[in-house]
């Protein structure tokens, strides 16, 4: 359960954010958000956890892993020696970029849209301990690290190889120049496919999800044609929305789905929040 304490003081953090980004050159911006990032790393994990964070960033991509204890994680929490699964971690899980404004009541399904290695999942297990997630990742390597987190959690957590579409189908894979940049498309004519669409109707289906309490989303642009096609049946089952927008496109599609049925929004640092119950 979320208190509402904490929904004001996520709203008094960002109203200081954004009146930072108003009043502060870019160089001091920049340099408070990495103290941030440290002071919020030494919190979660500890100084030795932070050195052993630094080594594996840079180390660049490698085939070396290593797991860390986190205060806020139930379970230790894996990740790769290289600077895009660090950035994850502290984005998702030291900073708790998706735990803002989060629902008052405990969320009993969570949809992870674009999961990466399980650690917004992870976070949201730990969080809300009788919450189940459902999360969805296209990328083959990273799909195996979500399996390895998120195996400790049970049943709780069932993860998906896929990618969300409006359809079930097939779609052409592209991968990033980072494991966390990974996007999808649709397939040209004639053009082979590398990777399988799953649409939200269809995971509700087959994980028998009656509403869907919290859904997460960040897809790499994906979400312009998730939120433009197809979208009324789920929105009208959703009650909570944190999304990253990637485009001025996603951004048009996104606002006019949502607006639809009835949720009121907020940005926070770089994702935008959604909700129905009750403005913020």
């Amino acid at each position: 359960m979320t208190h509402p304490v904490d929904n004001v003081l996520s709203g008094i953090r960002e109203a200081g954010r954004q009146a930072a980004r108003r009043i502060l050159p870019k160089r001091a911006r920049d340099f408070g958000s990495r103290a941030l990032d440290i002071i919020s790393a030494v919190r979660c994990v500890g100084v030795t956890g932070c050195r052993r964070l630094t080594a594996a960033s840079a180390e660049g991509r490698s085939t070396a892993m290593t797991a860390f204890t986190v205060r806020s994680l139930a379970h230790p929490i894996w990740i790769r020696h290289e600077q895009s699964d660090v950035n994850e971690l502290v984005h998702t899980v030291f900073r708790k970029t998706y735990g803002q404004w989060l629902p008052e009541t405990a969320p009993r399904w969570i949809l992870d849209l674009g999961a990466n290695i399980g650690d917004t999942a992870a976070w949201f297990l730990s969080r809300f301990p009788t919450a189940r997630v459902v999360a969805v990742e296209p990328d083959p390597a990273n799909h195996e690290m979500a399996l390895r987190n998120l195996r400790p959690y049970g049943s709780r957590a069932i993860v998906v190889n896929a990618a969300v579409w409006p359809t079930d189908g097939e779609l052409v894979f592209l991968a990033g120049d980072r494991p966390s940049g990974s996007r999808v498309r649709a397939a040209q004519a004639g053009e082979p496919t590398s990777c399988t669409a799953i649409s939200i109707p269809t995971l509700m289906r087959r994980y028998e999800i009656p509403e869907i309490d919290v859904l997460k989303c960040d897809i790499e642009d994906a979400e312009e044609t998730l939120f433009r096609e197809n979208a009324d049946p789920w929105l009208s089952k959703t009650h909570h929305l944190c999304i990253e927008i990637h485009s001025p496109a996603a951004r048009a599609a996104v606002l006019n789905a949502v607006a639809r049925h009835g949720f009121t929004g907020r940005p926070y640092r770089d994702i935008h929040v959604f909700r129905k119950t009750a403005r913020f």
